[in-house]
């Protein structure tokens, strides 16, 4: 920790934000259902009773017990660093979000799939019919491309119509629907055993080239060219 000015803004209410939603994670694991909940009671029954793994490892409990008394300095002076903010904040999400991406992801015969030669106004059907708001696009067991509804905007945008009828297929907006080419979309990828905490936050946030990433594509061996085995929206990590 270190004396700071209020230049600090950013970095206390990332702090006091983060540390909001971790004292519910920790008053629900705890048991707690109703009434005032302390987070330091919470915390030290969870670790007691080993409730989070992730409290008996290396000096996490102290730490994250450490952050309460930060938490009651900030109407003051203290301020914590960057590297303080970081650590707690990763702690945080490893236990507010400890499944697995496997876990979540839709998956298996659950996961609507489309190629090719799948006419696109029959899978906007389908989609609207199940609620769903990006289809991967398979093409020999590889992965071509994700369809969604920004699809019609870019092929919009960069033709100036759109002219579709019923025998109108995926090869029509194959350019559209490659995962490099959606104008205000990016994916990220990840291996089946990847936790949630390591791209629960970047889901629905815009990345560096100002896409929003919209889904997180789980593949075998979490590369773009493994063999995809489910799909994670934001409305998954919702239900997670």
């Amino acid at each position: 920790l270190r004396i700071e000015t209020m230049r600090d803004n950013a970095i206390v209410d990332s702090f006091l934000e983060e540390f909001k939603e971790l004292e519910a994670a920790l008053a629900k694991a705890a048991g707690q259902v109703e009434g005032f909940s302390s987070y330091t009671k919470n915390l030290q029954q969870c670790y007691s009773q080993r409730r989070i793994p992730l409290l008996q490892v290396d000096d996490n409990f102290a730490f994250l017990k450490s952050c309460a008394e930060v938490r009651n300095l900030l109407v003051h002076i203290c301020v914590p660093t960057s590297a303080c903010l970081e650590r707690f904040i990763e702690l945080s999400q490893r236990i507010r979000f400890p499944k697995r991406a496997g876990d979540i992801a839709t998956r298996g015969n659950h996961l609507l799939t489309a190629t090719l030669k799948t006419p696109i106004l029959t899978l906007a059907k389908r989609m609207v019919a199940k609620g769903l708001s990006h289809v991967p696009v398979i093409e020999e067991g590889k992965l071509l491309g994700i369809f969604s509804a920004t699809s019609f905007f870019d092929l919009f945008n960069q033709e100036g119509t759109l002219s579709l009828d019923a025998d109108t297929t995926l090869e029509r907006i194959r350019d559209q629907i490659s995962i490099c080419n959606h104008r205000s979309e990016t994916f990220i990828f990840c291996r089946p055993d990847t936790i949630l905490a390591d791209f629960a936050s970047l889901l629905g946030r815009k990345g560096k080239q100002k896409r929003r990433v919209a889904a997180v594509l789980v593949t075998e061996d979490g590369s773009a060219s493994g063999k995809l085995v489910g799909i994670i929206t934001a409305s998954d990590l919702v239900k997670a």
